[in-house]
């Protein structure tokens, strides 16, 4: 990755081990901006089933190492098939079959969805095809047609992103509970771009590409000014006293918060009644929860 932000500067840059555990080059006057913006002007390479030799021969490499005479990194890839099987993962075929994807239980339906390079060296490690560890398989696959991940990663990355959007009670789209957002509000949060963000929190980073993830294109992702990219506006989100909105408060109740209209003045007192039935038996709760205005305590 390139050292500085500075996109007409030269190309060589820092080697991934002697960037790990060393933060010491943040802690400059523009250590943190030039990070940021050597990421933003180093290209991404191209999708495929190789590393580099940073992550499988250098990986928390050391200029000295205790146990060797000279520097010994780890290799990534050999430690992450090595965790899928501590933890039991199933094999490649096993998760194709998980995300509804064409099987492959033989070795040529095998051949159809993964590289030609990748296949033969399979062959050969693994007897059979039920043997192939998920890891493997899933960075054989080509990308996906718009995407840089083959349809294994695709499914598995989706199913997980699903899985926290609709786990978290407090997820940014949510339409019930006090801390949902106005229409106003998400609009802006919809609006906000990467870019942005790095513009707004930046000092020394003034221009950047408005598709932050994409390669740089005059016509399509054009490179600009911050100023046209940080048009957050925070005005939204401010709170403000309307004289004839409605006062609201919340009352606890067996079921959770729930958010009614209250009176204008006082203390109110309301009474909520659960019922149960077992097998034939009724039995009746009732609940009664005592709230004060918004110009009051919560009790």
């Amino acid at each position: 990755m390139k050292k500085t932000h500075d996109p007409t500067s030269s190309p060589s840059g820092i080697e991934l081990h002697k960037m790990l555990f060393n933060p010491y080059s943040l802690y400059g006057k523009t250590g943190l901006d030039d990070a940021i913006g050597g990421a933003m002007t180093t290209p991404l390479g191209k999708y495929d089933q190789y590393f580099t030799t940073e992550l499988t021969e250098h990986l928390f490499e050391k200029a000295q190492d205790l146990l060797h005479d000279r520097p010994c990194g780890l290799d990534l890839v050999s430690l992450n098939i090595q965790r899928g099987r501590d933890h039991g993962l199933p094999s490649y075929p096993h998760w194709r079959r998980h995300c509804r994807l064409p099987p492959v239980d033989t070795w040529d339906q095998l051949e159809k969805v993964v590289d030609a390079g990748s296949y033969q060296q399979m062959r050969k490690i693994y007897g059979e095809p039920e043997n192939v560890d998920v890891y493997s398989g899933a960075l054989s696959e080509p990308p996906v047609e718009g995407g840089v991940v083959g349809p294994l990663i695709t499914c598995l990355l989706a199913d997980q992103f699903l899985r926290l959007k609709q786990g978290d009670s407090f997820w940014y789209e949510r339409r019930r509970g006090p801390q949902r957002f106005t229409r106003d509000q998400l609009r802006q949060i919809y609006n906000t771009r990467l870019s942005s963000i790095i513009c707004r929190n930046s000092d020394a980073i003034t221009q950047s590409p408005v598709y932050l993830m994409r390669k740089v294109n005059r016509e399509d992702n054009p490179e600009l000014p911050c100023s046209q990219l940080d048009t957050f506006d925070f005005s939204v989100f401010r709170e403000r006293k309307n004289a004839d909105s409605r006062r609201v408060k919340l009352a606890t109740a067996q079921v959770g918060v729930v958010v009614q209209p209250s009176s204008s003045t006082g203390v109110s007192t309301n009474s909520s009644t659960a019922g149960t039935t077992t097998e034939g038996l009724t039995t009746t709760t009732t609940t009664t929860s005592t709230s004060m205005t918004s110009d009051n305590m919560l009790v």
